[in-house]
């Protein structure tokens, strides 16, 4: 995952942070569910969160799981990432940034291009209230990138 001053992964006491702020119980599903969201660190889907939360706490349903992360999303706790084609997932660092997606395994990184943020803030002086935005960039990771796909994607670029 590449980070920045701007893309910050939060560990588990920030997030127990966000709960206590906005006034959510923290029972153990709801720890459980935080702690697997920090140890995946990879943007997780449900799936993903659920078998990390059973392997601590086995008679906790998916369904749970499902639930509290859409309370997590609505409280603004974590946000969900959508990328065309792939199952939902999860991000705690709510801090402006962006994301690599692997068309080939669908790993998705942070990224932070204060560049791209500064087109972005020039919205706002349209008068549009932007909720979020986050552009996303799809290719292939280092370990997905076919052989000479880097070479062809160079040899394709105007000069």
């Amino acid at each position: 995952m590449m980070t920045s001053p701007q893309a910050h992964h939060p560990d588990l006491e920030d997030l127990r942070e966000r709960c206590r702020s906005a006034g959510l119980r923290l029972t153990v599903q709801k720890a459980a569910v935080l702690d697997a969201i920090c140890a995946l660190e990879t943007h997780p889907t449900i799936d993903e969160v659920s078998a990390r939360v059973q392997q601590r706490l086995p008679q906790v349903a998916r369904t749970t799981v499902a639930r509290i992360l859409d309370e997590f999303a609505a409280q603004g706790i974590v946000r969900r990432v959508c990328h065309s084609g792939r199952a939902m997932r999860f991000d705690p660092n709510l801090a402006p940034h962006h994301h690599l997606q692997c068309i080939e395994c669908g790993r998705i990184d942070d990224i932070a291009l204060p560049e791209i943020d500064e087109v972005l803030n020039g919205i706002k002086t349209t008068g549009f209230v932007s909720r979020e935005a986050s552009v996303i960039f799809r290719g292939w990771c280092r370990d997905c990138a076919p052989q000479g796909a880097r070479e062809r994607v160079r040899r394709k670029r105007p000069d």
